[in-house]
């Protein structure tokens, strides 16, 4: 069983729903950048000369984002066919790192890595390198770390399924497209010690939890049942007692997927992907 996991402390992520700000750079490659399903992008290679690149640059300006304070990364990626290929590059204030090197994937695959220390993140670039076809991202995220979830009882995911008769939409919902289908919904609840840390991060397990709440961007969760893009739920984080318990104190987290599209709809190819 691979223990439930999620992201924390975001200092930059894009879901890849907006090309405007990306500029492109072609060597010997013909591309163009589209949106798909609103939250991907679809870099098409359309030729070839030879082993060139193309890649699209993101300026993060004036953010002075830290490798020190946010030293991980993370990319969702697949590609058209094994011959293309997909890399990431960071453009520090001082030098680079290929933070992913050219790989490819014909199904959705996660690819994270730790960030040179001591270093200021200028720009990102996302690459399609070596042949023609299809290379598309997710998301990127640029965050502090990974938390696991080592002493849970009870992981719960319900997913919500597209209904065969769709009512009338009102005017609240918690999604944006496939309407008559909610968000899938993950419940962890597990036991605590109030004031120690949690796994091995320096964060007490209240800390911890706070943290994950207060962000403002998703964050990338994975399990044995489903791995996807989620949200704290608004009323997501309670603490109960138990007087008969060796712990005492036990939590409950409440999280939701944050998108639907086709890379983390429930039943696509990508659902229980990587």
């Amino acid at each position: 069983m691979t223990l439930p996991t999620v992201t924390w402390g975001v200092a930059w992520q894009t879901d890849c729903g907006d090309k405007t700000d990306w500029t492109e750079h072609e060597d010997g490659m013909s591309a163009t950048i589209t949106v798909d399903s609103g939250t991907v992008f679809n870099i098409a290679v359309a030729s070839a000369v030879g082993n060139k690149i193309v890649y699209y640059e993101y300026d993060l300006g004036t953010s002075n984002i830290s490798s020190d304070s946010y030293s991980k990364f993370i990319v969702r990626y697949k590609t058209s066919s094994t011959l293309i290929k997909a890399k990431v590059v960071l453009v520090f204030t001082s030098g680079t790192q290929t933070i992913m090197p050219e790989a490819s994937s014909l199904t959705w695959a996660t690819f994270s890595d730790s960030i040179t220390a001591g270093k200021t993140i200028d720009k990102i670039r996302l690459y399609a390198t070596q042949n023609i076809g299809n290379v598309y991202f997710d998301f990127v995220s640029i965050f502090a770390g990974t938390q696991t979830f080592h002493n849970y009882d009870r992981l719960i995911i319900t997913p919500r399924i597209k209904k065969a008769i769709t009512p009338i939409p009102g005017r609240d919902t918690d999604v944006t497209q496939m309407l008559g289908r909610g968000n899938t919904s993950i419940m962890i609840e597990g036991p605590m010690r109030s004031g120690k840390s949690w796994g091995g991060s320096n964060l007490t397990y209240g800390e911890f939890f706070m943290r994950i709440l207060s962000e403002k961007k998703f964050q990338w969760f994975t399990s044995d049942q489903g791995n996807f893009k989620v949200t704290p739920a608004p009323e997501g984080f309670s603490f109960t007692q138990d007087k008969n318990s060796d712990y005492q104190l036990h939590y409950s987290i409440q999280l939701e997927e944050c998108d639907v599209g086709d890379a983390s709809v429930f039943g696509s190819s990508g659902w229980y992907g990587k």
